[in-house]
């Protein structure tokens, strides 16, 4: 008969993976699977499914290895090393993700040590992809905008040097490519 294994003592999981108990594995799982994809999902920004999916998988492999082989200094807290190995794995994607980047551009971003990095290699990807969904003039508004961080009036006078386009044309223009990038990514 197998043992019941208590979900709030991780512990007692932890010993029980180590003994190769069948329960255990799968409380662990049970316990441990919803939320770590769903913190990749998020981390992600919910574009990357299938990397988010084989992060999960990785995640909660290694912490059942370790957990088999009695890697884990501190059992009871089990939590704080699979949120540990999250990180770390999540850390990895973003980095080969970066190379990959690099690699295509033939130029090498400095590393910066803040979490915003994961934001905004998300979001140069979704707006490389998303540029391509518009005509030649949105795309230009669009980066005027978001990345040059220019106002109505400057993009207006970019359009035509001659006789500017009016901001309130400008302003409409804007939200109406990036209401239809943000439709067709699936966004809300």
């Amino acid at each position: 008969m197998e043992a019941n294994f208590p979900v709030d003592d991780d512990a007692a999981l932890v010993a029980g993976i180590a003994a190769n108990e069948p329960r255990a594995a799968r409380q662990f799982d049970a316990k441990y699977r919803k939320r770590v994809l769903f913190y990749f999902r998020k981390k992600m920004n919910y574009r990357h499914a299938e990397d988010a999916q084989d992060l999960c998988q990785e995640t909660l492999a290694a912490a059942m290895t370790a957990a088999k082989s009695g890697r884990i200094a501190n059992p009871e807290k089990l939590s704080d090393y699979v949120w540990g190995i999250c990180r770390n794995k999540l850390s990895d994607w973003i980095d080969k993700k970066r190379n990959r980047t690099d690699s295509i551009a033939g130029h090498e971003n400095s590393v910066r040590a803040d979490e915003s990095i994961e934001d905004e290699i998300i979001n140069k990807d979704l707006i490389d992809r998303a540029l391509n969904l518009v005509s030649k003039e949105k795309r230009l508004i669009l980066k005027l905008r978001i990345v040059d961080k220019q106002d109505y009036d400057e993009i207006g006078r970019r359009l035509n040097p001659v006789q500017p386009v009016k901001a309130d044309t400008v302003k409409k223009k804007f939200h109406r490519a990036r209401a239809k990038i943000i439709q067709k990514l699936g966004g809300n």
